[in-house]
């Protein structure tokens, strides 16, 4: 079956932008659905989860969701010895955990998020269609007649189904930490390949695949914003519905695309990443605790870098490469994985694995319209992810705080918001960002000669005082 519905702001994707939008546009009272197509929030994990220490000034959700303190970066390039730079701060976080607590404020705030919903397509006109079968019972859009029985399912006539419990609240909070060494030995020999520098902060990818059965069977908060509408705010693990799927017909003066590095929201108004790195990520024991940044830049790890990131008992290892290269990820990353072993810095057993894309070609035009609707972008979708670090959860909170102020100011009628916010972002990130592609760019066009230099390659990177020259 299809139903209506009719809201002020539309969020694609509940990850840090999303959240971070849906609560900005909820606080100020705007009616916000905010869907994802996950299961639940940060599951699974597609990300390295370091954060810098600024991020605490930005977000309180880091609180719970921080696992280790990080207080320095040691780069390995090729053979030579560590190249250790102080006063590099931030934070291991539990990034599930801390997308989690994010979107418990969106709730509290009271935007309606939801989980195990697509996006389907984006029409021309800006009209959005979703199809879901999570459960959830108000009606959204405050029009009457009763509520849903147990979800984005059944037909409008239905009943209410005995039975179901009540839904639990989220974690007010996440949870997280970070960690220091001048560690063994450097990496010596090229990864095993064809080459190139690699990522640490942020290269964890990002979410492509259809949701799990999961959670987040909401109930309808105390009425706020424009008149009674049924506004969601919880999780419990439920399962799935024995029901067909429904679909929705969603209006929205705003809808904000936090949809991922290959946001549908994105290619409505002709904003792509094309450029993009793939990655793959192991979390191992280990066996020997610091407090840094493990980078290892070779030749070997074409347009990407390596790293080696503690969390607590176990550490993130993991390498981003160009797509051209992507066959090499796990061979790549075996070896790697076996170097470290010998050394005695982790253990043999794999945790578990992830990866995806990550966009690597610069800022996008985060604002544009589609029929009726305002669209902006937000995190990955605009292309805030640094082409040479990967890191983008910086990025995605403030860019999603952004976002959501001025879908506020868009639905006020303010002249000019969409622009503005266009501004604000290349203002904060333009600069950095563009030095980041100028250096990848750089990286790639030498291996059309070959092979990067060890000099090559530290250009390429952060902590190298040639990557910050004119």
């Amino acid at each position: 079956m299809r139903r209506e519905l009719t809201v002020d702001v539309l969020v694609i994707g509940l990850g840090p932008a999303g959240a971070c939008a849906a609560a900005a546009a909820a606080r100020a009272g705007l009616h916000v659905l905010a869907i994802d197509r996950k299961a639940e929030a940060g599951v699974p994990v597609q990300c390295a989860e370091f954060v810098p220490a600024m991020i605490g000034q930005e977000i309180g959700a880091l609180g719970a969701a921080r696992r280790q303190s990080i207080r320095s970066m040691v780069t390995y390039v090729e053979s030579a010895g560590p190249h250790i730079k102080e006063q590099f701060p931030g934070h291991m976080i539990d990034r599930a955990a801390f997308d989690a607590a994010l979107v418990a404020e969106a709730i509290a705030a009271g935007a309606d998020c939801r989980f195990g919903t697509v996006l389907r397509k984006l029409d021309g006109n800006g009209t959005a269609q979703l199809s879901s079968r999570r459960p959830f019972s108000p009606p959204l859009d405050g029009e009457g007649g009763a509520a849903e029985p147990c979800g984005w399912g059944g037909a409008t006539n239905e009943t209410s189904e005995p039975g179901h419990p009540h839904p639990q609240p989220l974690p007010a909070r996440g949870r997280g930490d970070g960690a220091l060494s001048a560690s063994a030995g450097p990496f010596s020999p090229p990864l095993d390949g064809e080459g190139g520098a690699a990522e640490p902060c942020g290269w964890g990818g990002a979410a492509d695949e259809t949701p799990e059965p999961g959670h987040l069977h909401p109930q309808p908060l105390p009425a706020r914003g424009r008149g009674d509408r049924g506004y969601s705010a919880a999780s419990a693990a439920l399962p799935w519905p024995e029901r067909s799927e429904v679909y929705w017909t969603v209006r929205a003066r705003v809808i904000i695309g936090a949809d991922g590095p290959r946001s549908a929201v994105g290619q409505a108004i002709g904003q792509v990443n094309r450029e993009l790195a793939e990655t793959r990520q192991i979390t191992v024991p280990l066996l020997q605790p610091f407090e840094a940044t493990d980078i290892f830049l070779s030749a070997g790890i074409r347009g990407g870098y390596a790293w080696l990131f503690p969390k607590g008992d176990v550490a993130n290892l993991g390498l981003g490469v160009d797509p051209a290269a992507r066959d090499r990820l796990k061979p790549l990353l075996e070896s790697l994985h076996q170097h470290l072993v010998s050394e005695g810095r982790v253990g043999t057993e794999v945790f578990g694995h992830t990866g995806g894309a990550i966009p690597v070609g610069g800022i996008l035009e985060p604002a544009g319209q589609c029929g009726e609707a305002a669209i902006l972008l937000a995190g990955d979708a605009a292309g805030l992810t640094n082409p040479v670090t990967g890191a983008g959860i910086n990025a995605a909170v403030i860019s999603g705080t952004l976002a959501g102020e001025a879908a506020v100011r868009v639905c006020e009628s303010v002249a000019d918001a969409a622009t503005d916010y266009a501004e604000e972002l290349a203002d904060l990130f333009g600069s950095s960002l563009a030095r980041a592609l100028a250096r990848r760019r750089e990286l790639m066009q030498s291996y059309a000669t070959g092979a990067p230099s060890p000099a090559d390659l530290e250009r390429s990177w952060i902590a190298f005082p040639a990557y910050w020259a004119a």
